[in-house]
């Protein structure tokens, strides 16, 4: 823990952490030495955010549910709100755990897939969200949004660009029919973070013709193009802090 807790020395240096995402396994079922190895997140990663994400569906469950989330409060951990398929038996509890974080992690709704047996992460994780599907989701960022000062969205769809595509979805559900302005008030504590996989291709993709739109901490937004900007390698992160305006020309004019 302390040699990885100094080796995020540099990105707090930079400011580019956001936070560390802490996934539990399935196994990982809530127990007292369980909940104690929650209470010492705080220690082993002190000054460092830290958001945690459950795969044991029991920890949600109406049984330990309230207790769960009394323990993320009192130690400002943030619970990642998930939605993924039916078959995975976890619940989306859209709430928010501390005052300056709230995480959603979108991973599809691939039943036949979650299990992970015999299936690249690729394809774990290959299903494209439809208008619908996000909209729905629209109030429980908004609502997330109120309780906390930021709210990180999470698009691990990451079979090719699909991650990509859905969070300029989200987007632009969370600004439609308003004004720019007013748009841009309301999702400025939001980010998007995105990651795509396509087999043994590890490059992110963008949608074509748009540009990209990267965060320089104190100095505001820039705009990146070109091929070169595409090989950041597995597992890095594109953060999308705001969005376009509606009828913006993507000419690589910030908002």
């Amino acid at each position: 823990w302390d040699r990885f807790s100094h080796a995020l020395g540099p990105l707090k240096a930079a400011h580019k952490l956001g936070a560390v995402l802490v996934q539990y396994p399935t196994w990982f079922t809530p127990k007292r030495a369980n909940r104690q190895e929650l209470e010492a997140l705080p220690n082993r990663l002190p000054g460092t955010r830290i958001c945690v994400e459950f795969r044991s569906p029991r920890w949600l469950a109406d049984d330990d549910r309230q207790q769960t989330l009394a323990i993320l409060r009192q130690h400002d951990l943030a619970l990642v709100v998930i939605d993924a398929p039916k078959v995975s038996g976890l619940d989306t509890v859209a709430e928010a755990t501390c005052d300056n974080l709230a995480v959603v992690r979108f991973h599809g709704r691939a039943d036949a897939a979650w299990s992970g047996q015999g299936t690249s992460a690729a394809e774990r994780f290959r299903y494209l969200y439809n208008d619908e599907e996000l909209r729905a989701w629209i109030p429980k960022v908004r609502h997330l949004s109120n309780q906390a000062a930021e709210v990180h969205l999470l698009m691990n769809n990451c079979y090719q660009d699909y991650g990509v595509r859905n969070a300029a979805d989200v987007q632009r559900l969370l600004t439609e029919g308003e004004p720019a302005c007013l748009s841009t008030a309301r999702t400025s504590g939001l980010r998007f973070t995105c990651g795509l996989r396509s087999g043994r291709q590890r490059r992110w993709r963008h949608p074509p013709g748009q540009p990209r739109r990267v965060s320089r901490p104190g100095r505001g937004p820039c705009w990146h193009r070109g091929r070169g900007d595409h090989r950041l390698g597995r597992g890095r992160l594109l953060r999308l802090p705001s969005p376009l305006s509606e009828g913006d020309s993507g000419r690589g004019k910030p908002v």
